[in-house]
């Protein structure tokens, strides 16, 4: 979530430009073959290519602004069409929907536990998509 402002002395983390805007943004990690090895695009070049909405990216990238550029949004909406077509009682989620870098803290800490960051993280990158 690029409008977090950390406390506790972080400093804040944007890989590009314009990643400082609430909710879900994508971190740029290297993108490599479907079978792990041969790199397609390292973490300097796929960051260009968010910087610049793909006009600066190398093509072994394979960026597409309008999938990388929401990848949870899109997940959010898919969620909730298949919803409304379904009407389901409950809903449990069990993908991974802290993309990409998860949040602070480990896996079953209370959410009474958690930190600020934590807390914000989840809110923002969660609750509010979902």
């Amino acid at each position: 979530d690029g409008s977090l402002n950390p406390i506790e002395g972080r400093t804040k983390l944007m890989a590009y430009s314009w990643g400082a805007r609430p909710g879900p943004s994508v971190f740029p990690r290297t993108r490599w073959n479907k079978y792990h090895t041969i790199e397609l695009c390292n973490h300097d070049q796929f960051t260009k290519c968010y910087d610049t909405h793909g006009q600066e990216c190398p093509r072994s990238c394979g960026y597409m602004p309008e999938i990388d550029e929401q990848p949870q949004q899109l997940v959010a909406k898919a969620m909730m069409e298949r919803a409304e077509m379904n009407k389901p009682q409950y809903i449990l989620n069990v993908g991974d929907n802290f993309y990409w870098g998860g949040i602070e803290k480990t896996c079953g800490t209370p959410m009474d536990q958690i930190s600020f960051t934590a807390h914000h993280q989840f809110n923002q990158v969660f609750e509010q998509m979902y």
